[in-house]
């Protein structure tokens, strides 16, 4: 009979243990701006990062290029109450009033890799385009030795460009973009 007792609250424990739930205590909004294999790495080393802090959930949404789904992520983080929001904004100019939007209701807001056309964020990590585009204007200068053509491809309209600071680099000279 004493047996019969111990198994019996051996199986309550087990029941109790078993039936709790992880609720966490610290949720993180990704809104990526897209779907490729740099930003699948950038996401899956965001999950394995916060594999080793409990009570940690991360949420990642992907807008596949598209300014207005973005925003409706961010939205969509912010109706669900997250503890922060790490953006990588699509392009500047469409995201800036919805990531103000957040930081002023006292979300904290880390851009990566893109900024957008306001101060309104908590951190940005991402490169310096302008010092970048300076460099690589100076180096194709040097190596073309100051005149020459220059096919110049840009991206996306409203992402920013090295290509900005390489004009103004090249404005006095010779080289000209074809």
């Amino acid at each position: 009979m004493g047996y019969l007792r111990w198994i019996v609250i051996l199986f309550c424990f087990l029941g109790m243990v078993a039936c709790h739930q992880d609720v966490p205590h610290f949720r993180i909004g990704v809104a990526q701006c897209s779907d490729d294999s740099w930003r699948h790495k950038m996401n899956d080393e965001i999950l394995r990062e916060a594999m080793f802090y409990d009570g940690v959930a991360v949420e990642i949404r992907s807008a596949g290029d598209d300014n207005r789904k973005q925003a409706e992520d961010v939205r969509y983080f912010m109706d669900k109450g997250v503890d922060l929001l790490i953006i990588s904004a699509n392009e500047a100019a469409p995201m800036t009033p919805v990531v103000e939007e957040a930081y002023q209701k006292g979300i904290p807001v880390i851009l990566i890799d893109r900024k957008i056309l306001s101060d309104k964020y908590t951190a940005y990590i991402g490169a310096d385009n302008y010092e970048i585009g300076r460099a690589v204007g100076n180096y194709i200068a040097s190596s073309l030795q100051g005149k020459g053509n220059v096919v110049e491809l840009t991206g996306l309209g409203g992402r920013p460009l090295r290509w900005s600071v390489i004009r103004d680099l090249w404005q006095p000279s010779v080289i000209s973009r074809i």
